[in-house]
């Protein structure tokens, strides 16, 4: 199935409490930090053994802090970040309001900018928010760095030899009673998030879950360099985000292909796969960095025309309005609401891919 037919920081402190302590308050008011000082995201591969445990360990760490306020049934903070995508795609009134719309490149450039955020003012992080590139995995994703138990985020999933529980095609492995502990398809055995509760999701249900993934290569065309590239040779903002997200315009030959977004979802497959609550797994964060890294290297292509141009709908249904500057990425109290401006330099909000 196509993945797009399944869909149709001083401002933080007084949402987390004392906790928070000071937070840069660049993220929010859009002013350059002095040279030199710019937050340098690096691919997973390239960062030493040292700081890949550092960072693994800030966002263990964020799954012993409380949940933000008033954002679904999250018990910690790593579930609000789950929650919070999980409220934004299903709105009642709108439907999913970060997907298939003119916002889904900067609002989850916020989104992974309010997780790097958290992770270093909550969780004294000291580096910055890493990202994957997967087109370096193409063909061989079980063999990803990213996938070690040790300087990784665990391997694949291994499906129960036996099924103790009803199964539901929708939500996998349905728990005999309120408040245990429920396999939803492929846990995985190893690595540092292999004990986690998943409180949120999977989907629009919430039942508390293991961490889930079904890893294979049936995506590889869709995370492909040529893919990448041929996304990154479109001219005008709506078409590098149509092909980018949703795959169209790629490559000769890719028609019936997912594009580099969902491909890289369905690659690591379960809780990644689910296009609703995937934040559960702690990939999505470096996925979604490697997104934004795409939009960053565009946008640096021809900076005059490029770095302020945003286009496409707002919503997936009628009434349609255009996406402009001004229109509010909402955070539902995970971080402070900005308009899309706001987000559109990541020299201005204090960091660069390199």
């Amino acid at each position: 199935m196509h993945f797009n037919t399944m869909i149709a920081l001083a401002a933080l402190a007084p949402i987390f409490g004392a906790q928070a302590g000071p937070i840069d308050a660049r993220a929010v008011s859009n002013t350059p930090p002095p040279p030199g000082k710019l937050l340098q995201r690096q691919e997973w591969r390239s960062m030493s053994q040292a700081a890949r445990l550092n960072y693994i360990k800030a966002v263990q760490c964020l799954h012993t802090k409380p949940a933000a306020k008033n954002i679904l049934n999250a018990k910690v903070l790593s579930d609000s970040f789950a929650a919070a995508h999980v409220t934004l795609a299903t709105d009642p009134k709108l439907g999913d309001t970060i997907h298939v719309v003119g916002q889904f490149l900067p609002w989850h450039r916020w989104f992974v900018t309010v997780h790097e955020t958290n992770l270093r003012a909550l969780c004294n992080y000291q580096g910055a928010q890493p990202y994957w590139d997967w087109t370096l995995d193409s063909g061989k994703m079980l063999s990803s760095p990213v996938f070690d138990p040790t300087y990784g985020f665990g391997g694949n999933g291994v499906k129960p030899k036996k099924i103790v529980y009803p199964y539901n095609e929708t939500i996998g492995f349905v728990p005999p009673g309120p408040g245990n502990l429920t396999p939803i398809g492929a846990c995985v055995p190893n690595g540092p998030f292999s004990q986690y509760t998943l409180n949120v999701g999977p989907g629009q249900f919430n039942v508390p879950h293991c961490l889930a993934r079904n890893i294979s290569d049936s995506q590889a065309p869709s995370i492909s360099k040529a893919f990448v590239n041929s996304c990154l040779a479109k001219t005008n903002y709506i078409e590098f985000w149509i092909c980018t997200e949703l795959g169209i315009g790629g490559p000769p030959g890719s028609e019936q292909l997912n594009g580099p977004h969902a491909g890289a979802h369905i690659s690591v497959g379960e809780d990644m796969g689910n296009m609703i609550s995937s934040p559960n797994d702690p990939l999505f964060m470096l996925h979604h960095a490697q997104i934004d890294r795409m939009w960053s290297t565009w946008q640096n292509a021809d900076k005059k025309n490029r770095m302020f141009q945003i286009g496409g709908n707002s919503t997936q249904a009628p009434p349609f309005t255009d996406v402009t500057l001004d229109y509010t990425l909402k955070m539902v109290g995970l971080g402070p609401d900005v308009p899309i401006r706001y987000v559109m330099n990541t020299t201005a909000l204090g960091y660069e891919y390199i």
